[in-house]
């Protein structure tokens, strides 16, 4: 519930947030098979986001990206291979997660 310690408030974000940087200083960004995507081959619409998803297979960084938007709760385009209406489901579905980071990291 809302309020309570250890749970998170609901935000949005529509700006994408700060990147997690990496050995190096490197960002996980700069190992994704996205990363030299044309960026609106990731912003696109509805059913077309699966289909955009599909260069996620198999990429490295997926549960880096994907815990990224869940994370910071970006609310547009493709991200670790999920589309804006998978993010949002899971959102709803398991409001009290603290960092997705973590938990994608034990999956």
């Amino acid at each position: 519930m809302a309020g309570q310690p250890g749970t998170r408030q609901p935000t949005t974000s529509n700006s994408p947030a700060p990147r997690s940087t990496g050995v190096d200083g490197e960002t996980w960004e700069s190992e994704g098979l996205c990363r030299n995507a044309h960026p609106d081959a990731l912003f696109v619409a509805k059913a077309r986001q699966r289909r955009a998803a599909k260069i996620c297979n198999g990429c490295p960084v997926l549960r880096q990206c994907a815990a990224h938007a869940l994370d910071n709760k970006v609310e547009y385009g493709v991200w670790g291979g999920m589309t804006e209406h998978r993010r949002q489901t899971l959102l709803k579905q398991h409001p009290y997660v603290l960092s997705w980071a973590e938990l994608l990291s034990r999956c």
